[in-house]
């Protein structure tokens, strides 16, 4: 008997209304048991995690009222454990990479080392170069190429929350 699905919840924090119905639609078609929330900016994801905290946050940096790396300070002030991957366009800026740093403290750091292994493995086997201690699987980069999140997320999926999702 094929073993049911865990309901899994996602929230995607994402000013850009066209961005936002683009990762939802992705997330859907490839992960269907994800039950996908959104917030448009990092107090309207604050106050829903407050209530609701999700398994995943994929979260924008640049966004109103509250960025996407003041949403991730607030939560590792608070030591919320979520894992979470920074969608960025532009990751070099002094924004993007604070919020790419708080985003490594909102793993555990027995999650980093698995993530990081999981990462390096999949490299070498498609050929790449071993990425030792490179924290960068947290980023998407936007335009977001829907490869390199379904990646990541299945990883997340099955090295945090065990699950296999045999894409």
């Amino acid at each position: 008997m094929a073993e049911e699905q865990r309901t899994l919840t996602a929230l995607v924090v994402e000013d850009d209304e066209s961005l936002r119905e683009s990762l939802i639609t992705a997330l859907s078609v490839y992960f269907p048991y994800l039950n996908i929330q959104t917030a448009v900016n990092g107090e309207d994801a604050y106050n829903k995690i407050k209530l609701q905290k999700p398994d995943i946050l994929y979260t924008d940096v640049r966004m109103p009222i509250m960025s996407g790396d003041q949403l991730l300070e607030k939560l590792v002030e608070e030591q919320v454990k979520i894992p979470t991957f920074v969608v960025t366009a532009a990751p070099s800026t002094d924004q993007s990479i604070s919020a790419i740093s708080y985003s490594h403290m909102m793993y555990t750091d027995d999650l980093l080392v698995k993530l990081g292994t999981y990462f390096n493995r999949k490299l070498q086997e498609h050929g790449g170069v071993n990425r030792k201690e490179n924290l960068a699987f947290t980023v998407i980069p936007k335009p977001f190429d829907l490869l390199e999140l379904v990646d990541r997320t299945q990883a997340v999926l099955n090295v945090v929350y065990g699950i296999d999702t045999n894409i």
